[in-house]
Order: structure tokens, then C-alpha cells, then sequence
């Protein structure tokens, strides 16, 4: 039978070769957590009205809200202002303001422990780095995918609230608020551009209806007139 001699022995037989492989193995956790970059959780919250009121029926299509039977469910509007609060647009004019790059959101530690290595050997081999994910779509892309945003569950309802929390990954805390500000800030910048635009079209279409409208009132206003002097006409011809 196996006993516990046995193990001993194989323990003391391959000593060296167990010491080597959990050297190595610690050697290379070591190195990956030295290159690892401290995670900073940045956060915001932002509320969003949903009380939206109807749009008369002459403006639809033309408004972003209209009159329906059945009105629109709030979770989808809460929905709907998240993904333009994560728009690719969005993240890449906050990218291209700050001129940002891959560094400042976390990446895997192997990835980061390749690039460095490369970084050495092309340095070794007198060549010039190769910049790491340097261009701004790969980088709206990394700000995209740290960048988390959740409603609040409500404290007396099972459902969620209209307040969201913005919660930003990122390795350098100084610059993070300010990116977290300015994706919030160009959010509500296009808010107000869209509203902007919806009234002058809404202007827009009151203008042509009341002058359709006055062109109406004049082509009436002849009629009677033209009718009274009918009138005058006939009675004066009999």
C-alpha cells in the first residue's frame, strides 16, 4: 500500500523540480502584479425626469412627444437616455477633448506585462515602440466599456428609480471626475441642441399653419363680401 513514507520520498526524490516550478510560478504572479495599475472607481448620480408633457395632435411627427392612448413606459425613456449617456459619439468627443489614452482604464495584467515586454525588446533591437491602442476609436471603445451606469432600486417599490449612477473606471483618480463630468456635460449639451432644434421645427410648422390660416380667413372674408354686395345687387334689381 501507498503510505506516507512513500510520499516523502517522492517529495525528497523531486525536491528540486517542485522548488524550481513554484518559483518560477511565483516569480511570474510577482511580476504580473507589478505591473498591475491601481483601479479607481470613480461615480456620479443624475436624475432624470420622465413627466413629459403631450404635444398637440397638429405637431406630431414633428415633437419628440406626441399624444397617445397608452403612454410611454418610463423604464424605456430611462433606457433610452443611458444609451445616449454611453453613445460611441459621445465617449469620442469626451476622448478626443482630452486627448486620452488606452492608459488611463484598466487592462488585464498579461496584456499590460506583453506590451511592456515588447516595449523592451523593440528598445533592445534600437527600434521605435509601437504606440498601444493609440487611436481614439480604441480608446472610446475602452471608455465605453468601463464606464457603468445603473438605476437606483427604489426603497419603497420593487422597481427602479429615475436616478442613475455613473460609475467610471480608470487608473489616473485626478483625471477621471473630469471625464466623467464631460461625458455628463456633453450628454445634456445634446439634450438641449435636440430641444433646441424640435422648437424651431415646431416654430416652424406654427408659422406655415397660421399663415395658411390667414389665407383662409382672407378667402372667407371675400366670399361674404362678395356675397353681401350679391345681395345689394339683387335687391336693388328688384
Amino acid at each position: 500500500p501507498y503510505t506516507r513514507r512513500d510520499a516523502l520520498r517522492l517529495v525528497f526524490k523531486h525536491g528540486l523540480l517542485v522548488l524550481a516550478c513554484t518559483a518560477l510560478v511565483g516569480g511570474l504572479a510577482a511580476a504580473l502584479y507589478s505591473v498591475q495599475t491601481p483601479v479607481h472607481v470613480t461615480s456620479a448620480r443624475l436624475l432624470i425626469q420622465t413627466d413629459q408633457l403631450g404635444a398637440p395632435s397638429f405637431l406630431s411627427g414633428v415633437t419628440a412627444w406626441r399624444e397617445a392612448v397608452n403612454p410611454e413606459p418610463i423604464t424605456r425613456k430611462i433606457e433610452t437616455e443611458m444609451e445616449l449617456m454611453r453613445s460611441r459619439s459621445n465617449a469620442l468627443t469626451v476622448v478626443e477633448k482630452f486627448n486620452l489614452s488606452s492608459d488611463l482604464f484598466p487592462r488585464a495584467p498579461a496584456s499590460v506585462g506583453i506590451d511592456r515586454l515588447k516595449g523592451a525588446i523593440d528598445r533592445l533591437l534600437g527600434r521605435k515602440p509601437k504606440p498601444v491602442s493609440g487611436s481614439y476609436d480604441a480608446t472610446a471603445e475602452l471608455l465605453i466599456t468601463n464606464l457603468s451606469i445603473e438605476p437606483l432600486r427604489s426603497k419603497v417599490a420593487e422597481t427602479g428609480s429615475n436616478l442613475l449612477e455613473l460609475s467610471l473606471q480608470s487608473t489616473d483618480p485626478a483625471l477621471a471626475p473630469q471625464v466623467l463630468a464631460e461625458l455628463l456635460a456633453n450628454y445634456m449639451r445634446q439634450g438641449t441642441l435636440q430641444n433646441r432644434r424640435i422648437g424651431e421645427q415646431s416654430a416652424q410648422l406654427i408659422g406655415a399653419r397660421l399663415r395658411e390660416a390667414q389665407t383662409d380667413l382672407r378667402r372667407a372674408e371675400d366670399s361674404i363680401l362678395g356675397l353681401v354686395v350679391k345681395q345689394g345687387d339683387n335687391k336693388a334689381a328688384a
